[in-house]
């Protein structure tokens, strides 16, 4: 997360960038909740694969994390190019535990 902006919040022009490094540290855990939502829908539909979440800090901004390139690569392989086997089943943001009991009152059901 880029910190420069939230310890220096008079120095920043309101934009959507500054806004988002201001309630990054808020939003993290909600951004994940949301995303493990969206995740459960897609397992409903038997399609969990084709929707994969990983936030990852640690890098500048605008800059694609290493770390993450493998799995970019499967996705562009399995559904943009063809032929690809990876699994793309991917859930993850380090460290965040979504707390799906709270915000989510229904359950998945499994559609066919």
């Amino acid at each position: 997360m880029r910190t420069e902006a939230a310890n220096n919040r008079d120095r920043c022009a309101f934009d959507w960038e500054c806004s988002r490094d201001r309630a990054a540290v808020q939003c993290l855990h909600s951004t994940f909740t949301a995303g493990s939502i969206a995740h459960e829908i897609w397992k409903g539909l038997g399609l969990p694969d084709k929707m994969g979440y990983w936030q990852l800090g640690g890098h500048n901004h605008c800059q694609f994390p290493s770390a993450q390139r493998a799995i970019l690569e499967a996705y562009v392989k399995k559904f943009l190019v063809g032929g690809g086997i990876a699994d793309t089943n991917v859930l993850r943001s380090d460290g965040a535990k979504a707390d799906l009991a709270r915000w989510m009152k229904w359950t998945a059901p499994a559609l066919e």
